[in-house]
């Protein structure tokens, strides 16, 4: 693994390189910079950038690397015709570390004029790169939430990296949309209070949803935030500042039984049969996870809305479960 690690870190210090003392390097800065961020947040987390020319193959052919073991790396791809190409080509970079910080993989991102249809692309799985394994940022953030006893749990890089930057240290970020059975244990070793903050859009909620499902099967007490107007941390970070953002969104944050009780009731109409079907499914499907008092409170509010005896919403659960 030396040899890996030691590739990555000559990678890394090559893509620095290119972000701050390169032309094309100007317009990578100048974006992160539109996005809020500082010189010190870029240069701490390393963002880097790649050029167009496939200026990667190029150097690491230039020092005598073996081609095909790049490939293997992950750094570069390699053409039917039997040419070599960078694997990330024109967007801005970002380190990705193993629990103990040593980066072991990158994401690169588009930049708002590339028309790629992937926005972001991660090193193909290597010998040691295994996405589903990491979480952006826990090198950094394991102590903090050890010390806060609980975890923010955000989607992108860009989110935790607005967090951390004004002083939120105890933040993840998912590789993707969905946390996995290894992020999760992870993290239990930790702490077992997690807040979920993804994009205010449906896929988003639905995201947040699913992911809270995976943390209450592991005895996690899970709390879900929403983004107003359906923004993401970072853009309602950038627009309202760190002190709104903890009030208004990291402070009201709901349990995740109410969270779901409001989220399930807005896709609905009551008056609808198949609606209100749904919703009760719904729910049921909810409070299999939650404690008896939980139970109870949400039945009372379902009969409430349904205007029928609580006594009928027991009948049907114990129908469900015959």
């Amino acid at each position: 693994m030396n040899s890996y690690i030691k590739l990555y870190e000559f990678v890394q210090s090559v893509l620095e390189h290119m972000l701050w003392n390169t032309e094309e390097g100007e317009s990578g800065l100048a974006y992160l910079k539109g996005r809020g961020f500082n010189d010190e947040i870029i240069k701490k987390y390393g963002l880097g950038r790649t050029l167009k020319n496939n200026a990667m193959t190029k150097l690491l052919n230039n020092h005598h690397y073996d081609l095909d073991e790049m490939v293997d790396n992950g750094l570069l791809r390699k053409k039917e015709d039997g040419s070599y190409r960078d694997f990330f080509s024109g967007r801005i970079t970002i380190p990705l570390h193993d629990d103990e910080g040593k980066i072991i993989g990158f994401s690169g991102r588009t930049l708002p004029h590339n028309t790629h249809p992937a926005k972001y692309i991660n090193t193909p799985e290597t010998k040691f790169f295994k996405k589903r394994e990491l979480l952006y940022n826990f090198c950094y953030a394991k102590e903090s939430i050890k010390r806060n006893n609980f975890c923010l749990i955000m989607e992108g890089y860009f989110d935790v990296l607005a967090s951390v930057q004004n002083n939120i240290s105890n933040v993840v970020g998912t590789m993707g949309t969905a946390l996995t059975i290894e992020n999760v244990l992870k993290l239990r070793e930790l702490t077992s209070r997690a807040i979920l903050i993804f994009d205010g859009d449906r896929a988003g909620l639905e995201a947040a949803k699913r992911n809270a499902e995976l943390l209450l099967e592991n005895n996690f007490d899970v709390r879900i935030a929403v983004i107003p107007n359906e923004d993401d941390p970072q853009e309602y970070i950038m627009k309202y500042g760190i002190d709104i953002f903890s009030k208004e969104v990291i402070g009201k944050a709901k349990q995740y039984y109410d969270f779901m009780e409001q989220y399930l009731a807005s896709n609905i109409d009551l008056s609808n049969e198949v609606d209100c079907l749904n919703y009760v499914n719904g729910l049921l499907e909810v409070v299999r996870f939650a404690p008896i008092e939980k139970q109870r409170k949400i039945f009372s509010n379902l009969a409430s809305q349904l205007n029928v005896n609580v006594q009928l919403i027991h009948f049907y659960v114990e129908q469900m479960v015959k």
